[in-house]
């Protein structure tokens, strides 16, 4: 396209956003409505001008520079105390200023797919907004999400209009298999459903989106039986689960979707083997805190909590999936799962039969002996079910494992044995240490690689 032509279109867009802007900080500021309904107002319209930018522009570089400036308005207006039409609601969210960032990483990705780009775009504006406004009119069902709430009914709504914005999308602009269109819509809108329930002061204006395009990609490339397994894979993973955390109250609403997120995604991304570690910690951790909750009342763990935890392995998991090495990264994986789940079980332990700040001692005893009941549950198994792993590779994971328990022992110093339970920064930084050890034990073959399925 011309450079007169691409700077005459980013200039029409542009112009069209601010007199969407305009039009609504005057509602806002003459009527007086809800601040939610002036916020989704630009929110929705907003999406549907992002809509045109693949016939208007062709640069990404264009897009770029269009987020960037838009962003960096919402921004002035949250700290000038203008834009009283995006920034008057009362909960604490950064959602205005990661839309136009998250427009522009569609537009990057989606390529030459506009069905991908349009769903996309369509799930971050029409879903999104639709939900937030029949959650706050309607919602009754209410369940926490990080500092605020949301409602079932506005969740249920966001899956419904998900499911359209994803299904019409793909039928009318793609060539896709009819079955393809459906199956692939019905899973990606339930998980981003769960997204959006646990994202928080607006981080759903990027996952949301993100998650959308990434799974859709994935997955319309495979054929219609595996895309139907997928499907009964979620929903029995859910129920399954889903069954236990109701049942032992281990989690929160946000932390069992978190989790339950991540699990499928190890089963899907990955394969069984990917999901048996993640299945197996928390299992063990559920075990352990069921009989140990006789003991002393354990506290719920929340989203931000286990999100906290189990970024690490995810992470691990689609550089696996993204770079097509499973082998070189499932040591790696493998790991993390077992610091997560030493480290949790260690503090359980703890809680039950500390009434006072134990000794450094007990600290160490108690954190080796997690360590190793930790290795036996998660990376033993996956160690039993494949032949000629070498017997270095879960050796060196049990050294590591034992050897950074020890090791937090003598850095911490104060206990977390408050209310509510933490993921600590301590704990984050020594299981990236933890990984980049297995890493540089395996670059100089000391340990293994995972023979993988």
């Amino acid at each position: 396209m011309p450079a007169h032509q691409e700077i005459q279109g980013a200039l029409s867009i542009s112009a069209i956003f601010a007199v969407i802007i305009a039009v609504s900080e005057f509602i806002s500021r003459r009527y007086g409505p809800s601040p939610e309904f002036t916020r989704k107002f630009v929110h929705i319209n907003g999406g549907i001008a992002c809509l045109f930018f693949p016939f208007f522009v062709k640069s990404q570089l264009t897009v770029l520079i269009l987020a960037a400036l838009f962003s960096t308005l919402f921004y002035a207006g949250s700290k000038m105390d203008f834009l009283k039409c995006l920034h008057g609601v009362e909960r604490k969210t950064r959602g205005g200023e990661y839309y136009p960032f998250a427009i522009w990483a569609l537009f990057l990705v989606s390529g030459d797919r506009l069905w991908l780009y349009v769903s996309s775009v369509l799930v971050l504006t029409a879903a999104d907004a639709c939900a937030a406004l029949i959650g706050e009119k309607y919602g009754s069902m209410r369940y926490k999400a990080g500092d605020s709430f949301k409602s079932l009914e506005g969740s249920l709504f966001f899956w419904i209009i998900a499911f359209l914005a994803i299904h019409i999308p793909m039928l009318l602009l793609s060539d896709l298999p009819r079955e393809t269109c459906i199956l692939s819509a019905l899973l990606v809108s339930f998980l981003v459903t769960c997204a959006e329930a646990v994202s928080v002061r607006g981080t759903d204006n990027i996952f949301v989106p993100v998650l959308t395009a990434y799974v859709l990609l994935k997955i319309t490339q495979k054929p219609v039986p595996e895309i139907a397994f997928q499907c009964a894979s979620l929903f029995a993973i859910f129920a399954v689960f889903g069954l236990i955390i109701w049942r032992s109250r281990l989690l929160d609403i946000g932390g069992g979707l978190i989790f339950l997120g991540t699990a499928y995604a190890s089963w899907s991304l990955g394969s069984f083997q990917w999901a048996l570690p993640a299945f197996a910690a928390f299992l063990l951790f559920t075990v352990v805190r069921h009989l140990l909750n006789r003991k002393k009342n354990q506290p719920v763990i929340r989203a931000k909590t286990l999100f906290a935890a189990l970024v690490i392995p995810f992470a691990i998991l689609v550089f696996a999936n993204s770079l097509d090495a499973y082998r070189e990264f499932f040591g790696l994986y493998l790991t993390a799962y077992v610091m997560i789940a030493s480290f949790g079980v260690r503090i359980t332990v703890l809680r039950a039969y500390v009434n006072e700040e134990p000794s450094r001692y007990v600290r160490v005893l108690v954190g080796v002996l997690t360590s190793i009941v930790s290795w036996l549950i998660i990376c033993l198994p996956s160690w039993l079910v494949r032949d000629s792993i070498p017997l270095s590779a879960p050796i060196c994971i049990l050294g590591i494992a034992i050897f950074f328990a020890m090791l937090h022992e003598s850095i911490v110093r104060k206990q977390d044995f408050g209310k509510e339970a933490s993921w600590t920064g301590t704990r984050f930084v020594l299981t990236l240490m933890s990984i980049a050890v297995c890493w540089l034990l395996q670059q100089f073959h000391l340990a293994g690689l995972w023979k993988l399925s």
